[in-house]
C-alpha cells in the first residue's frame, strides 16, 4: 500500500514539474510583469550566493 501511495506521489509531481519550472522563472500565467519579476530574480540570486 505504501509503494502505490509514493508511486502516485511520483506520478504527480513528475505531471507538474514543468508548471513548477514555470513558476520558478516566471513564465505564462506565473509573469508578474518586469517590475515584479526582477525583484523576484533579485531574491533568488541572494539565495544562490548564500548557498
Amino acid at each position: 500500500m505504501i509503494d502505490n501511495i509514493i508511486q502516485q506521489q511520483i506520478n504527480y509531481y513528475c505531471a507538474r514539474a514543468s508548471e513548477y519550472d514555470e513558476w520558478f522563472y516566471r513564465q505564462g500565467r506565473y509573469d508578474r510583469g518586469e517590475e515584479i519579476n526582477k525583484r523576484w530574480f533579485q531574491e533568488v540570486d541572494i539565495v544562490k550566493n548564500a548557498l
